[in-house]
């Protein structure tokens, strides 16, 4: 079996330091990469990342951390009028050539993109291999668009063969038949050795890592919550977002540590998931944060897959109560915070340091082993 994996896909320490990507969509592409190299799946990469720089950059040949072959397409980054529009036809240009030729015999499992919809639905009409869909949350609801758009997004979802998705909710919001899916939340097993935990410092150090939108907001109320917190807790945060979002999060800290005249919050801005430096940081940590505000509408359509990365590096995980967290085997395991607000996180936490991880890595290796076996299925 050949598979053919499209994304916006970049191997940090590879070559990824030159492309733009999303280090938690990065995160989830790797544990699927993993699993079908432990498979023993033959696996090609066509990878869709901007490059970081000005100007054009030519193809580049990589490799995942597990070996597969990384072909990473030519990108535009050009300071004119329309420049996005260009650069996303110059990139849809590039993936239906490659589709165009794929073997029938072979399969496509890609990671869902809007801008590959238009290209996506030409290859259906010409090409006959299977292809499997990645969704990992409906863009649209997150974005925030009409109705009439959303739909439209659900209705090309539904023309797929089989599919992986980041939460049960989705089957039914999409309108998917439930055999022709496996739910894969999040990353179940470690993808690359895990160390000793690391704790040499006498604080309950709290982890925030994520994304800085200020839709879901999470970033923002784990530091507020540590305006009531003494000096015995201290918080790193690492993460992405844009230079508004990143401003933001650096003064709300820099807030917080003058009134406390320490520096409770430390700030590391984007930090690489498959570095040494933030696997030591979630070894080192003793609670992970996952704080995105429980009322939005992509609560239904995505999942905070932080947590399992949390659980599988021994933190406690305190969570927005979450109907997609709560029905799962671990959710016995997480500490939800009881009412939304800096206060409510507060107490959390403090509740979070007298728990223990013991069970935690059991139920993920439960977990991972029932994706397994769902996963061969749908590829067979």
């Amino acid at each position: 079996m050949n598979i053919h994996y499209i994304a916006q896909y970049a191997n940090y320490e590879d070559c990824g330091k030159n492309y733009v990507f999303s280090p938690g969509g990065v995160s989830k592409m790797n544990y699927f990469l993993y699993v079908l190299s432990q498979l023993g799946i033959n696996t090609q990469v066509f990878s869709l990342c901007k490059h970081a720089k000005k100007g054009i950059s030519l193809h580049r040949q990589g490799k995942t951390p597990f070996g597969q072959p990384v072909k990473y397409a030519c990108s535009l980054n050009i300071n004119i009028r329309l420049s996005g529009l260009i650069a996303n036809m110059f990139s849809q240009i590039q993936l239906f050539w490659y589709l165009l030729f794929v073997p029938n015999n072979d399969t496509v499992f890609f990671y869902h993109e809007r801008f590959y919809a238009p290209i996506f639905k030409i290859i259906r009409k010409i090409k006959r291999y299977k292809i499997i869909c990645d969704i990992e949350e409906l863009y649209t609801v997150h974005a925030q668009y009409t109705p009439q758009v959303i739909e439209e997004e659900k209705e090309y979802l539904r023309s797929f063969d089989k599919y992986t998705i980041a939460t049960s909710e989705l089957i039914r919001e999409i309108g998917l038949n439930k055999e022709d899916v496996v739910v894969c939340n999040g990353v179940y097993a470690p993808i690359l050795p895990l160390k000793d935990r690391q704790k040499n410092n006498p604080y309950i150090q709290v982890l925030y890592a994520g994304t800085f939108d200020k839709t879901k907001g999470g970033v923002y109320s784990a530091i507020s919550a540590f305006k009531y917190l003494d000096l015995n807790f201290r918080l790193v945060v690492c993460g992405w977002g844009n230079n508004a979002e990143e401003s933001k999060v650096q003064t709300l800290i820099r807030e917080i540590n003058a009134e406390k005249k320490e520096e409770q919050i430390k700030y590391l801005g984007f930090v690489s998931g498959t570095s040494e430096t933030y696997r030591d940081l979630l070894l080192s940590s003793d609670i992970g944060l996952s704080t995105q505000n429980p009322k939005g509408d992509y609560n239904t359509t995505s999942f905070p897959s932080k947590i399992f990365e949390y659980m599988r590096s021994g933190l406690i995980v305190v969570s927005t109560p979450l109907k997609v967290v709560e029905s799962l085997p671990i959710a016995q395991c997480i500490t939800t915070i009881q009412h939304y607000s800096p206060e409510g996180i507060a107490e959390a936490i403090k509740k979070a340091a007298k728990e223990t991880a013991d069970s935690q890595h059991h139920h993920l290796q439960v977990m991972h082993n029932v994706f397994l076996e769902k996963f061969l299925n749908i590829l067979s």
